[in-house]
């Protein structure tokens, strides 16, 4: 598994097409963005799932992506 290295949509996408090219079959990332907390709960799903499918039609449906939160939820 390949941990995807970058701070925006731009770069994890980029980070996940460099692991594909170099034989990984699985990814793993975390779509939480800098200043999160402060995003309300709509824009911050919608931002995060842009993200996630932005890696999945960049890998295909052959690799695996590991989404990691690191508890970055609170009660809403």
């Amino acid at each position: 598994m390949c941990l995807l290295n970058g701070s925006g949509e731009d770069a994890l996408v980029e980070s996940a097409a460099r692991a594909v090219r170099d034989g990984f079959t699985a990814v793993k990332m975390t779509p939480f963005r800098i200043g999160w907390p402060k995003k309300r709960y709509p824009n911050l799903i919608r931002e995060c799932t842009g993200i996630v499918a932005a890696i999945r039609e960049t890998v295909g449906w052959n690799v695996d992506i590991g989404v990691e939160i690191h508890r970055n939820m609170v009660p809403s």
